[in-house]
């Protein structure tokens, strides 16, 4: 993994939630259809943000940018992951919601 063009990890997860975030239009807007998903999204949003994440700009609880890339890029290999993919997420938080039972 290249480190050219690295920013400091704050100014790096605040310039994420400009451009949209770590998911999707397309991705949140499948699980916005899904009601029966939403609590197993929030639970899992919620369990991916980091530790002390409301002392850090954009003091959301948004998950870490490499922890973000290391998941894309094992889900669907390269470097360079493309982003997310609405039927995957779907299908991910039924499989959560499945195995919460």
């Amino acid at each position: 993994m290249s480190t050219q063009g690295v920013f400091p990890m704050s100014e790096q997860r605040y310039s994420q939630v400009e451009m949209g975030g770590a998911i999707p239009a397309a991705a949140a807007v499948a699980v916005v259809r899904r009601p029966d998903l939403w609590a197993t999204a929030l639970r899992a949003g919620w369990s991916m943000a980091p530790s002390g994440w409301w002392r850090q700009k954009p003091y959301l609880p948004v998950p870490d940018p490499s922890w973000m890339h290391f998941r894309l890029e094992t889900a669907y290999g390269g470097e360079q992951p493309g982003p997310m993919q609405a039927d995957d997420l779907v299908t991910w938080l039924e499989w959560k919601k499945d195995a919460a039972l």
